[in-house]
């Protein structure tokens, strides 16, 4: 009773979904990452913005950097941002200067970049089909490149475990790579997983992997050699992000929101409640009690979840998101159209036809190892373009 009590506290405080405050970002908001009180936002084509959350009832854009591709996903270091931008590579941005952002450097990578992670003063770029590049930042403004890993499947996710690059390997699962030797990186371990690995992070010994159509599956690797899944929970969306608040794993689940996920037992992990996203829910990092979420064409959605998970251990603070339905309607025929479109150009595979559910983006042409071009599906979900 005095759960329920909070969440009513809570609901009549915040709304039925918890959230705070929006902004509708010019493009489409795909990754976020937390400095300070700003958020800074992979905004697919429209690049980088830099947003104010230190009022998280008003959601401020200060600054932005348009860059030369689309940009996917970012980590912030300091004041500078590690951004991946597709076909452009990895940017170094300095964002100092809020309002005025700045490229420093810039590394074109050979495939498109998706995701990218710090290891010491080494960028770790999940590479699409090139797997993982090793690039040196000792001078950010003059970035090289000391190492690479051909994984089988398509990079789009990675994270770094002390001297371990994770990958998420798209449908060849985890790979755990060894980086004591930066220059001569190599596979130590794999597990395959079940559906697509999209996005990987971790708490202790533990990788959490979001697998797109078969939820989180927590993998233990205390022996790095011999990585083991231990637990696994089934999201009713599509996991294509994941992110830790405190011993809780926070799902970003498509247009299923966030769900958050208790680990306090990793063989068991189990769903406490869920918060409620308009749109596609990319991407996701926390700043204190405050979940900021990538929403694809609905931008960027602040979310308190200290009232809400972190409170409650029952599902009573949890929300239909009525209000935003319309929402997903509108998202939902976006994709339609762009299907119609896209049958023009090619009959998709099984497996794009099954990822383009997303945001509905338009589709891109990508280089096939012959050079000629296809068209892959939408890229809806964040890595259609390098399929």
């Amino acid at each position: 009773m005095p759960n329920i009590l909070v969440a009513l506290v809570f609901i009549l405080a915040f709304g039925p979904s918890g959230e705070t405050g929006f902004l509708d970002t010019p493009g489409v908001a795909l990754g976020v990452a937390v400095a300070d009180n700003l958020a800074l936002v992979a905004d697919e084509e429209a690049g980088l913005s830099v947003v104010d959350v230190s009022d998280p009832f008003r959601l401020q854009e200060v600054g932005f950097l348009d860059t030369s591709g689309l940009a996917y996903d970012l980590v912030a270091f300091g004041h500078l941002a590690l951004l991946a931008d597709h076909a452009s590579g990895v940017w170094v941005v300095d964002f100092s200067d809020p309002r005025n952002p700045a490229r420093v450097s810039s590394f074109r990578t050979p495939a498109f970049a998706y995701d990218v992670a710090l290891f010491d003063n080494l960028a770790l770029v999940a590479e699409s089909f090139e797997g993982l590049r090793v690039i040196d930042l000792t001078i950010p403004t003059r970035p090289r490149e000391v190492g690479f890993v051909d994984t089988p499947g398509l990079a789009r996710g990675v994270t770094a475990l002390g001297h371990l690059a994770l990958v998420a390997d798209f449908d060849s699962g985890l790979r755990v790579i060894d980086l004591a030797y930066p220059s001569g990186p190599r596979e130590v371990s794999f597990l395959d997983t079940p559906g697509f690995a999209f996005a990987v992070a971790t708490a202790g010994n533990l990788a959490l992997v979001a697998d797109f159509n078969h939820g989180l599956r927590v993998i233990d690797l205390a022996i790095p050699t011999q990585p083991r899944e231990v637990g696994f929970i089934d999201t009713p969306g599509y996991a294509v992000g994941v992110t830790v608040l405190g011993s809780l794993a926070l799902v970003s689940d498509g247009f299923e929101g966030v769900r958050v996920i208790n680990l306090s037992v990793p063989a068991r992990p189990r769903e406490m409640g869920f918060l409620d996203a308009p749109g596609f829910a990319f991407d996701i990092d926390t700043l204190n009690h405050l979940a900021l979420v990538a929403t694809g064409v609905t931008g960027l959605r602040a979310i308190d979840v200290g009232a809400s998970a972190l409170t409650l251990e029952e599902k009573a603070f949890t929300s239909p998101g009525w209000q935003d339905r319309s929402l997903f309607v509108v998202s939902l025929l976006y994709w339609l159209v762009s299907s119609v479109t896209l049958l023009y150009t090619e009959v998709c595979n099984t497996e794009s036809l099954a990822l383009s559910i997303g945001a509905g983006l338009r589709p891109a042409p990508t280089p096939t190892n012959s050079g000629s071009e296809r068209y892959t599906g939408l890229c809806t979900v964040g890595c259609y373009r390098g399929m």
